[in-house]
């Protein structure tokens, strides 16, 4: 659901606000958060599909790596955003 939600939102090019963003990612850490708790470890060993040489272990520590880089990515843009500059265009 949070995947279609955030495949809709790049057709929208602006962000009204630096804050909207960091609230669309901890919506979505939320959402995965359930998700993973409802799963046991068994789950995570288990091979994926696509790359059976890889298991869901693997997978979720480079989703969080890459969460972890986009939360910084948008402390970086906030901190250089002049006050009051009417919000984030992105292109």
């Amino acid at each position: 659901m949070c995947r279609i939600r955030l495949r809709r939102c790049r057709h929208h090019h602006s962000v009204s606000s630096p804050c909207q963003a960091t609230r669309q990612f901890s919506e979505v850490r939320r959402f995965t958060l359930e998700g993973l708790a409802a799963r046991d470890d068994a789950w995570l060993e288990r091979t994926l599909p696509a790359a059976p040489a890889l298991n869901a272990h693997w997978a979720w520590f480079h989703v969080a790596e890459d969460e972890i880089n986009h939360r910084g990515q948008i402390r970086w843009l906030r901190s250089r955003l002049a006050r009051g500059s009417g919000g984030l265009v992105i292109s």
